[in-house]
Parts: structure tokens; C-alpha cells; sequence
């Protein structure tokens, strides 16, 4: 399965965006991939709408082993992975994706970038973090 859709900057698009998560990744009944599909891509698309802060794309893959979620941006700034300091409420977001997902990664593009994570389907323990 493939959706895509297409949101912009502001702090209501993350709710949109979980609920294209939800809504994709129902078919397969496991709410534990479910569970941390939206947490990772939440936290993708909160880093679109507070750093890039232009119009984004979410797309979301998924074929019978692999789910596969994009944030593509106009920006050209690169994640960053932060040091996390005492109790900071901020800077986490690709600590949890890269603890959580299968792997996960830039693609450039000519007009910004894609930020994207992968899980296996079923596999939400923590051998996924390895696979």
C-alpha cells in the first residue's frame, strides 16, 4: 500500500499525519507496530513543521514485512542528532527513531530531503533495532 499526502508547517498537521498512520497500518491489526509507526513519524513531521518549516509530504509504504514512512522538506538543513542534557523536554525525536526502527536515514533531493524510518511488520521487540 502507498499514501501520500501533503501538509503544511503548522502544529495541526501532526494530528492529520497520525491519523494517516492509523489508518495505513490498520489492515495489518498489530498495535504495537501501530503504536510506534505514529510515535516515530510524529516525531518526523514535528521536526518538518519546527525546523524546516515548509510545506511537507508524508508517504507511507508498506508492502507484507516493511513499513517504510517519508517526510520529505524544502529544506536542506540536516537532522541532527543532540546531545540530550538533564531533563530538556526537546531534542529526542531522532533518538526515538533511531532506537525504535529497523533503520532510518536521509535521502537529498534537488528541492530539500526525505527523512525516513522502516519497520518490520510484526517485529516491534527490540531484535528490530538490529535487524
Amino acid at each position: 500500500m502507498n499514501v501520500e499526502t501533503h501538509l503544511v508547517p503548522d502544529p495541526l498537521s501532526a494530528r492529520a499525519a497520525r491519523e494517516v498512520m492509523e489508518a495505513a497500518l490498520r489492515p495489518w491489526g498489530d498495535a504495537d507496530t501501530t503504536e510506534i509507526g505514529v510515535l516515530l513519524t510524529t516525531e518526523l513531521v514535528t521536526n518538518a513543521i519546527v525546523h524546516a518549516r515548509t510545506d511537507f509530504a508524508l508517504r507511507v509504504t508498506t508492502s507484507e514485512e516493511r513499513l517504510r514512512v517519508e517526510v520529505s522538506d524544502s529544506s536542506q538543513d540536516p537532522p541532527r542528532l543532540v546531545p540530550i542534557h538533564g531533563l530538556e523536554d526537546h531534542g529526542r525525536g531522532l533518538h526515538l527513531v533511531d532506537a525504535l526502527s529497523a533503520s532510518w536515514g536521509v535521502d537529498w533531493r534537488d528541492q530539500g530531503k526525505a527523512v525516513w524510518f522502516e519497520l518490520a511488520l510484526g517485529r516491534t521487540d527490540a531484535s528490530v533495532a538490529t535487524a
